[in-house]
């Protein structure tokens, strides 16, 4: 624990004062050095990349025709340590696109709402903060017909892994075998069913909080009951309680790590996530693996961006003893530790998709929060979201040819 974190531990535990966090700034430029970022055991393979010197990014400039009109931005702050923020902010000043600083916890946001066009949201992790960002939204997307990002929908789906199984189901997606149900009598009816081990998750929760390895019925039916008492059963959320559900999922035996596939529009990244040791999950371990990611689990991960985002979305898959991968989570938004998002051969870059399904290699480092904002203006202010797919997506997973080319790693 670091020095900033013991002080706020004291204040908020201990003295019992309110747990107020301090909006965090961090310089964002057009050049990045690499080992501000990353550690060694991110780098993967990305050979090619030198500790310590200062790399050029890419620059994510969206070719914004005359005709249409730019937007009025307000832009929410997150509390995070490496803050989201910013890295809009920076990705609106290289565009060109006219801003401002929107608050949306004091008691005047709607007044202040009613003056722009779309609306940025800055994500925290806590679930109270996520109920009322969707409350405003609402307020936002029906009543006044300003644009969110992320709209209602994907802030439905964003850390809802009840809402993101059923929809996997609903899209004939291959999801990992999963039990949810909201009735005590048909989970103490099916739990002695199932094959175990299994794992149980709560449908908040991120970087593997509240997932535990499930190894009998006994122990099943212990969280089950725990689940649907009076009170619910405590997670880590200090207001915040499994109440009512049970979610277990099949452990896939398998390989000891996932893999996270990013879509944003037509840009497509990927890396590995190692479990630690004694320890059979990946999220949140910080184990990560950037190398080549498989062509079976790209075109999984365009189906999903098909029928599930409206801009860009992170598939995490893991791979069962039969070689299948099997979706197991997903993330509406993700944030970026490094610029470095993906390597092949070395190479730091991502694949450019093509509407006759090849995977074009290409070379760069750049901030996710970049990539998904040039996606979410592109798909929703130059195209629609579905118009969009329709034209570059639907065919490629119709036909299923996806092929990659990298040459430009010769």
């Amino acid at each position: 624990m670091n020095l900033s974190r013991l002080k706020r531990a004291v204040s908020v535990r201990l003295l019992r004062r309110p747990d107020i966090r301090e909006i965090t700034y961090e310089e964002v430029g057009d050049e990045a050095v690499i080992s501000d970022y990353i550690g060694d055991d991110e780098l993967g393979d990305s050979s090619k990349i030198e500790k310590g010197k200062k790399y050029r990014l890419l620059d994510m400039i969206i070719d914004w025709p005359d005709s249409i009109e730019k937007p009025r931005v307000g832009l929410t702050m997150d509390h995070n340590s490496r803050p989201h923020w910013v890295k809009y902010e920076h990705f609106l000043k290289k565009n060109s696109i006219p801003y401002e600083v929107f608050d949306l916890r004091t008691s005047d946001w709607l007044d202040k709402a009613r003056k722009l066009d779309l609306i940025i949201w800055s994500l925290d992790s806590g679930p109270w903060e996520h109920e009322e960002i969707m409350r405003k939204i609402s307020i936002i997307e029906n009543n006044l017909g300003i644009r969110s990002f992320p709209g209602l929908h994907e802030m439905m789906l964003y850390d809802n892994k009840l809402m993101e199984v059923e929809l996997l189901r609903f899209y004939g997606l291959p999801v990992a075998e999963t039990f949810i149900s909201h009735s005590y009598k048909e989970a103490e009816e099916t739990i002695h069913k199932l094959t175990y081990p299994q794992v149980s998750k709560m449908s908040k929760g991120s970087t593997s909080e509240e997932v535990f390895l499930v190894e009998s019925p006994e122990a099943a039916m212990k969280i089950a009951r725990s689940s649907f008492s009076r009170y619910g059963r405590k997670s880590h959320w200090p207001c915040v309680r499994q109440k009512d559900y049970v979610y277990f999922q099949r452990f896939v035996e398998g390989d000891k790590y996932d893999l996270r596939i990013l879509v944003s529009s037509n840009m497509i990244t990927g890396y590995f996530r190692d479990c630690p040791d004694r320890d059979f999950r990946a999220s949140g371990g910080h184990k990560v693996r950037k190398t080549d990611i498989p062509i079976e689990a790209i075109e999984i991960a365009l189906k999903v961006f098909y029928h599930l985002s409206g801009s860009s979305i992170a598939v995490d898959m893991i791979r069962n003893a039969k070689g299948e991968y099997k979706i197991i989570e997903l993330s509406q938004f993700t944030w970026s530790r490094t610029p470095v998002r993906m390597s092949v051969d070395g190479h730091p870059g991502f694949y450019l998709l093509h509407k006759d399904g090849k995977l074009e290699f290409k070379h760069g480092m750049f901030w996710n929060e970049d990539e998904i904002l040039k996606a979410y203006f592109e798909m929703n202010y130059l195209s629609s979201p579905e118009t969009w797919k329709k034209e570059n997506i639907l065919p490629v997973i119709e036909k299923g040819n996806l092929y990659k080319d990298l040459s430009a790693c010769k």
